[in-house]
């Protein structure tokens, strides 16, 4: 296991990249896979990848990533495809991160599937309604933000994850954070 790096991960609108700013304020290296996966999109070879297994994603001959998330979390298979080819690419980029890195890290990762053996886990949980009111904040529309929620893993699921830290407001998402990583040895504040 990695002492260095932790995953903050959570389902959609729990928090993690409030989180994420939180902990780069500590002098914490962040790297957002959500980011990075969109940079891989944005290659070459991608967007042969996505015309093959997604045309419905293209406006014009334009890639379009909005088309491309209502396709993939209306469709679990579609998912499934996107994954397999997104996820080898990732993890590449995150062992070259790795090497780079001279302090703590933290990866912030929506779907953390294959890295929970590696590193110490952060997940955080909010009520539903408090989820949905901050992606409504964020401009998403209510069917999108169904769609999503309704895609992914139930909150049982994210609780078996690893450290839970309960995320409905900033004051007690801080403390309850800065308490953890004091006990991983992480600050001395």
């Amino acid at each position: 296991m990695d002492n260095n790096i932790c995953i903050v991960t959570g389902p959609i609108g729990s928090g993690k990249s409030f989180l994420c700013n939180l902990l780069k304020e500590y002098g914490f290296k962040i790297l957002d896979l959500d980011i990075v996966s969109h940079e891989i999109l944005e290659t070459n070879e991608s967007n042969i990848f996505l015309k093959k297994y997604f045309p419905d994603a293209f406006i014009h001959d334009i890639f379009n990533k909005g088309l491309l998330a209502k396709e993939v979390f209306s469709n679990e298979a579609k998912l499934d495809i996107l994954e397999n080819y997104i996820h080898p690419k990732v993890s590449e980029y995150v062992d070259t991160w790795k090497k780079e890195l001279k302090t703590f890290g933290v990866i912030e990762v929506s779907a953390p599937k294959d890295m929970l053996e590696s590193y110490k886990t952060i997940v955080l949980n909010s009520p539903k309604e408090v989820r949905i009111k901050r992606l409504k904040n964020r401009g998403m529309d209510i069917e999108d933000i169904n769609r999503r929620i309704s895609a992914q893993n139930n909150q049982e699921w994210w609780n078996k994850l690893g450290q839970n830290i309960e995320n409905k407001n900033a004051i007690d998402l801080k403390n309850n954070v800065v308490s953890l990583l004091r006990k991983w040895e992480w600050i001395n504040e």
